[in-house]
């Protein structure tokens, strides 16, 4: 596997897949966020 850093282009896509997803997040120790103006 390879890993590598997001883009801020991909803000789009990263929101719809999975920031916003509480299924996917509830695996991680970071907020739901269901806006841009939320991600930091």
């Amino acid at each position: 596997m390879f890993l590598r850093q997001f883009q801020y282009a991909e803000d789009n896509y990263m929101l719809a897949y999975w920031t916003s997803d509480p299924k996917i997040l509830s695996l991680y120790s970071e907020p739901i966020c269901i806006a841009k103006e939320e991600v930091g």
